[in-house]
């Protein structure tokens, strides 16, 4: 079933993302870039507001291929920085497609963002969360550094964990990215999903100059 829904972004204002779950921490440190050992921590507590109740009529199952708007200029501003406004909007979210690759047992996420900065001095994050309907039972997604082009995906479900390391295509002229996930780390039951947008420092417990984030109304069923 293809559908082209229009989810509405919830932004929160100051939001603070940690380091990704599933990756070594960074912080910058003049001349090189340090890795520090984070512990491994629910996936749901990264994105302020994913356990937020569902939004009356989010009860249907959406298949793939599945594509969603996200309205412009609707980012919110985060803690104080010397980026300029223009750096702070460039992770405005415009739109995600997620398409199902059976024939190389994959799941593609493609996010377009406003702009893909050329900067060093911060850098561009996206977080993807599926999470069931009601309880945490189990999680999914990734952690995505678009200037480092690192992904970190996993799923996770009591005492199972899987991980996988996939590459990061970049569109820079379009500001797209694209994420083929292995299907080892993409639940095989309908889940939500959620996905947000910052400036900070990938890697790092730097807070957010600013983010953007947008849900896909009900759920979705990734395989």
């Amino acid at each position: 079933m293809t559908a082209t829904p229009t989810a509405t972004a919830v932004p929160t204002a100051g939001a603070q993302p940690p380091a990704p779950a599933h990756s070594p921490a960074r912080r910058r440190v003049p001349g090189q870039r340090a890795l520090l050992t984070l512990p491994l921590v629910l996936a749901g507590l990264l994105l302020p507001g994913l356990g937020a109740p569902a939004q009356a009529g989010d009860t249907g199952v959406l298949g793939l291929p599945l594509t969603v708007t996200d309205a412009r200029g609707d980012w919110e501003e985060g803690v104080s920085s010397t980026l300029t406004r223009r750096q702070k909007a460039s992770i405005d979210l415009r739109k995600m497609r997620v398409v199902a690759l059976p024939q190389r047992s994959r799941v593609r996420f493609v996010m377009t963002l406003r702009r893909i900065t050329r900067s060093d001095a911060f850098d561009q994050v996206l977080q993807l969360r599926v999470t069931p309907r009601q309880g945490s039972a189990w999680s999914a997604g990734f952690d995505l550094g678009v200037q480092d082009r690192e992904v970190f995906a996993f799923f996770d479900e009591g005492t199972t964990s899987r991980s996988c390391t996939p590459r990061l295509g970049v569109d820079r002229s379009a500001g797209r990215l694209t994420v083929n996930v292995p299907e080892r780390c993409v639940p095989d039951r309908p889940g939500r999903v959620r996905l947000a947008s910052f400036t900070t420092l990938w890697r790092s417990d730097a807070p957010a100059y600013s983010s953007d984030r947008l849900h896909v109304p009900g759920l979705v069923d990734l395989r």
